[in-house]
């Protein structure tokens, strides 16, 4: 890394260390690390690799980040990747969830994969969300303490 000129930390004693040495082409930005992506998998010790951002654009600001666009009133983003048993929606006030038994219960079909913008509404029982295909789903209270899935596929 040290004769490429890209080691992280100049006189670190790896750096001079046999490794095969990958550079992204592109540049990245994620939080406050923006820039190509340098990773060493060091030849005589090949569980160890070493990730940094090249040093040519550790100098270069990163383009801001965009400020999301506020949805209008009636609309909101859910996120259903581990299914709609996993989404809590905050909501006038309170926090909900779906109303569905099975804690595998995917999105409907017709809500795309992962997020949807769908539209909410007040009703007695507690908050409706109607997907873009026209289903209607009723919201109930959801336990703040509850945990989280453990996983999802």
């Amino acid at each position: 890394m040290a004769e490429l000129g890209v080691q992280e930390a100049p006189g670190d004693p790896m750096s001079t260390h046999q490794a095969d040495i990958y550079i992204t082409r592109d540049k990245f930005q994620e939080g406050i690390h923006f820039g190509r992506i340098v990773c060493a998998i060091y030849v005589e010790d090949g569980d160890f690799m070493e990730f940094t951002v090249h040093p040519e654009d550790q100098s270069t600001p990163p383009p801001p980040i965009p400020t999301p666009t506020p949805l209008p009133p009636g609309l909101i983003e859910v996120h259903t990747h581990c299914g709609l048993s996993y989404p809590r929606i905050e909501y006038d006030g309170q926090l909900w969830r779906f109303d569905v038994d099975d804690d595998s219960a995917s999105a409907p079909d017709g809500w795309g994969f992962n997020s949807t913008v769908v539209q909410i509404r007040p009703a007695p029982d507690g908050p409706i969300v109607t997907g873009p295909d026209g289903s209607e789903w009723q919201l109930i209270l959801a336990d703040p303490e509850e945990d989280p899935p453990s996983g999802c596929l």
